[in-house]
């Protein structure tokens, strides 16, 4: 089985043209869709399809916080079982899209273990809004492509990836569903009922908020697909104050609270619940 690493080109079909869903060439630092709709490669390998930036939370700032609180393994059994998952496909050659990626650690981190398995070929892409959350992952992947793009209007051909990651991110299932091949699979990770339950019960005095439920969230996944799973994940970290203080300004739970505040509210935590519901859709053929 070829093991070589992909090139830029071995990524090209999988890219269609947000603008008028026709096929991609390279020419030099660029691509260019048969209507002339042309796209630069960045210096740092990643490709921006939006006209025009949004604003958003998610800046260097935050992205940094998330890469250390991933660096000190907050994720990493979700991600072990997710790798697992993938696995356990037993295909020759698979193509993943994460989709609301962030700055790339979670899928650079199961690149990294599937490449160890020695077991499958793969082509991965990464996507997020966040111009800032793409730039930050640079050159550290040769494995993967990034991309900024809009979930509601992203550049791929249709029906082009085995496996889809959706991990802690928002959903659009039509785009999804165009996207994956028949029989592929929607791998969603949403907070579970658990999640950060230490920092909610310091920020919220409502009991409903303290007791998170993404039960509603749960319901629209599985009306999208025939065959699912439902799989909960939880685990608790021991925290230093400085570890806590990065979650804190990682979450999006707590973005509207007084940072310096809670983090000083918080200082007689020295552990945190990791939960998560991972639920896997199976697209019909």
């Amino acid at each position: 089985m070829n093991r070589e690493k992909p090139c830029f080109d071995d990524f090209l079909h999988l890219l269609e043209c947000p603008v008028c869903r026709t096929r991609f060439s390279k020419q030099k630092n660029s691509i260019i869709c048969t209507s002339n709709h042309c796209f630069d490669i960045a210096k740092k390998g990643y490709i921006n399809f939006l006209s025009k930036q949004p604003v958003t939370k998610y800046n260097k700032e935050l992205s940094a916080a998330r890469r250390q609180v991933f660096d000190n393994g907050f994720f990493r059994p979700l991600l072990d079982r997710i790798t697992e998952q993938i696995i356990s496909i037993k295909a020759n050659r698979i193509t993943i899209l994460d989709a609301g990626c962030g700055e790339g650690s979670n899928l650079l981190y199961i690149i990294k273990r599937l490449s160890e398995e020695q077991m499958i070929d793969l082509l991965a892409m990464g996507s997020d809004i966040s111009k800032e959350a793409i730039q930050s992952v640079g050159k550290k992947s040769i494995n993967a492509l990034f991309c900024v793009a809009d979930i509601a209007n992203m550049p791929f051909g249709q029906t082009q990836f085995d496996i889809i990651l959706n991990i802690l991110a928002p959903a659009n299932y039509s785009e999804f569903n165009r996207y994956l091949k028949p029989g592929g699979s929607l791998i969603k990770v949403v907070p579970s009922d658990h999640y950060l339950q230490e920092l909610r019960s310091i920020v919220y005095t409502d009991k409903k908020k303290q007791n998170y439920s993404n039960a509603q969230v749960i319901e629209l996944f599985k009306r999208h697909f025939e065959t699912f799973r439902v799989e909960e994940i939880n685990y608790t970290q021991t925290v230093t104050q400085e570890y806590l203080e990065k979650i804190i300004h990682m979450t999006p739970l707590v973005w509207n609270e007084d940072k310096r505040a809670l983090v000083e509210k918080c200082r007689h935590i020295d552990q945190i619940t990791v939960g998560f519901s991972v639920l896997t859709g199976i697209r019909s053929n």
